[in-house]
């Protein structure tokens, strides 16, 4: 797309009420979310942004979803479930084939592991 048709685009929602313009990012947020969530690692060009993103979703979220499953799409939580098949089956009916999975600790769980 050319700057020109960018900024006009951004001219005219200048003319858009509060409620127009909440739809219209609400619909661009789909799309974004939709296409990036369809990609396949590697073809996202910042990763680390993403990566970023879901450990500050799991630390905002982890009391929330303490000892759930969560499926994560890029920017979205895309599934959720008592476990790890349930939240990518979720993931998977909300159009999202290869979501991040992950289970959901409390601050306060102790986690075993080590010797």
């Amino acid at each position: 797309m050319s700057t020109e048709i960018l900024n006009s685009i951004k001219e005219q929602t200048g003319n858009l009420s509060l409620q127009e313009k909440a739809q219209l990012a609400d619909y661009l947020l789909r799309e974004v979310n939709g296409k990036v969530d369809m990609a396949l690692p590697g073809e996202i060009e910042n990763e680390d942004e993403i990566r970023s993103w879901r450990m500050r979703w799991l630390k905002e979220n982890r009391e929330k979803y303490a000892g759930k499953y969560a499926a994560l799409g890029t920017f979205k939580l895309v599934g959720i479930g008592q476990n790890i098949r349930e939240a990518n089956e979720q993931a998977q009916k909300n159009g999202v084939k290869n979501a991040f999975l992950v289970r959901v600790s409390s601050e306060n769980e102790t986690l075993f592991g080590g010797w």
